[in-house]
């Protein structure tokens, strides 16, 4: 036969429905905020560094003036070398939707049959094109208005056209792994061609970026850059001019530090979220013990102690946080998994799915387990440490005669009707009760606000970082220019309102040791 203490457990969860699942609800939801969290981070970073190695990505990158092709084999030679790839890249202007042309940035390959570095994944049509055909990234696709077997109108810098048939979409992950210009998130579209195809567009057959792969730990970014300096010293000694040098462990995604970035605000939210619940179960409690006040007097007259009542309050919460857990493991699993392909295309990562993280349960359940129970000491502890006559009286503590004072204060407002009057006092007439209602709506509200905040901030911020690489019209020219003497000619063209001239130049630091 089930104890009394139990028997008023279970009908104190199960008197009032509503109750309940407001309780219950509100644990779900911080739980669930920070398990989603855990789940997408853990996911995501998981996904990065696993499809990011699983491409091959250069662990160097070296942009030199010009190399043959035939002296990429002595490269390979050099101690540390794994292997060494040779591309051509360079940006020209694609037409994209309307008459409008966008700037293109192209890769070159020997044989992309044979190339094993920073392997591109093909979505449709076929990969590696012949000659004069063209492979496009699927992030920027949508800018273009073109489909598989379409011509591709390219415009040269002399404003010559060129067409090219594009026969496939593939998904790059290296996208700003050069760390070149503004990364992923404002990369100009990518286009991908073999060297036959480059006399079609006026470029040269040599090689003006080298990739490199290192042989042994491909992760330790000493190593990485050890095996840099060699190969640098090595262009130098044959009369090759570099411009710039770039190493990147082979788990490093190039947007993984965007993640950590986004995942330290979602943690903070979700934290948020979790203090808030608490702030609800606080106000749940007090005003469930306040209604019980005569059953608390009653227990105490047949004999409860004061720790066998904090027991029978604490167990309902316990219970309250079980079922908010129950709830919560799914639901953000649930949420993950859609954010899990959502996330993906923006990114640049190729997503494996929902996946089973243990610590995401762990951290729930720990969460479930202490802060409704430390939320809910405060009421409980309060409630319970009435003495029997005043618990019996129904009166909650001293504070009723020092609130009787502010309910006079209100009923000399003239102009209230009665019911308007009554309202007013009952509100003011448990201050404590309508401080902590005041501090959840104002918690709640402030995370609502913020979470958008958050959201159009960010919005704001990249479309001003995008005014720092991206005019209406680029011009780039072969040789140095005077700024005054252009500026005078471009400004009398119609429709041009601003001419802003950048001398650009590429250097190197040279550290103390003198790498």
């Amino acid at each position: 036969m089930m104890r009394p203490r139990w028997r008023k457990v279970l009908a104190d969860l199960t008197g009032n429905p509503i109750r309940t699942l407001l309780v219950v609800l509100s644990i779900a939801v911080g739980l669930m905020a920070v398990g989603m969290i855990i789940i997408l981070h853990h996911g995501i970073g998981e996904d990065m560094h696993q499809g990011y190695a699983a491409v091959n990505p250069a662990n160097i990158q070296i942009r030199v003036a010009a190399v043959e092709r035939d002296f990429i084999d002595h490269l390979r030679k050099l101690n540390g070398v794994q292997d060494v790839e040779g591309v051509r890249v360079f940006e020209l202007r694609i037409r994209a939707l309307g008459s409008q042309y966008k700037p293109i940035k192209i890769k070159s390959y020997a044989g992309g049959d044979r190339s094993v570095i920073n392997q591109l994944r093909l979505l449709e049509g076929r990969w590696p094109p012949k000659k004069n055909e063209i492979v496009l990234e699927a992030n920027r696709l949508g800018d273009t208005r073109y489909r598989l077997g379409e011509e591709v109108e390219i415009k040269l810098p002399n404003g010559d056209l060129r067409y090219l048939k594009l026969v496939g979409i593939v998904n790059d992950q290296t996208i700003g792994a050069d760390a070149g210009g503004a990364g992923f998130f404002l990369a100009p579209i990518q286009g991908y061609i073999l060297d036959d195809s480059l006399p079609l567009l006026s470029q040269p057959e040599e090689v003006n970026l080298l990739l490199v792969t290192v042989d042994g730990d491909s992760n330790d970014l000493t190593h990485i850059r050890a095996v840099a300096d060699e190969i640098i010293d090595d262009l130098d000694k044959n009369g090759i001019e570099t411009f710039g040098t770039v190493t990147r462990r082979s788990i490093d995604h190039p947007n993984a530090v965007y993640v950590d970035a986004m995942t330290a605000i979602l943690y903070l939210l979700g934290f948020l979220v979790i203090f808030l619940s608490g702030f609800l179960i606080i106000n749940t409690l007090s005003a469930l013990l306040n209604q019980q006040l005569v059953q608390i007097g009653v227990m105490k007259t047949f004999g409860a102690t004061r720790l066998q009542l904090i027991a029978i309050y604490l167990t309902l919460v316990v219970i309250f946080s079980l079922l908010g857990l129950v709830v919560s493991i799914p639901l953000a699993n649930l949420v993950a998994y859609f954010e899990f392909d959502a996330l993906a295309p923006k990114l640049n990562y190729v997503s494996r799915g929902l996946r089973f993280v243990p610590q995401s349960v762990l951290i729930q359940a720990v969460i479930a387990m202490i802060v409704p129970q430390m939320a809910a000491l405060i009421p409980v502890v309060r409630g319970t440490r009435l003495p029997i006559q005043q618990a019996l009286s129904g009166i909650s503590g001293p504070q009723e005669q020092q609130l009787s004072r502010v309910s006079v204060w209100l009923t000399r407002i003239r102009g209230l009707s009665r019911p308007a009057a009554i309202s007013l006092r009952n509100t003011f007439r448990q201050r404590v009760r309508l401080a902590l209602t005041l501090v959840t709506l104002a918690l709640g509200g402030a995370i609502f606000i913020g979470t958008f905040n958050m959201r159009a901030s960010l919005e704001n911020y990249i479309a001003r970082l995008a005014r720092y690489h991206i005019a209406d019209v680029n011009l780039s020219f072969t040789e140095p220019y005077r700024i005054d003497e252009l500026s005078r000619g471009i400004l009398g063209v119609p429709g041009v309102k601003s001419v802003e001239g950048w001398a650009p130049a590429l250097a190197q630091t040279v550290q103390p040791d003198g790498r």
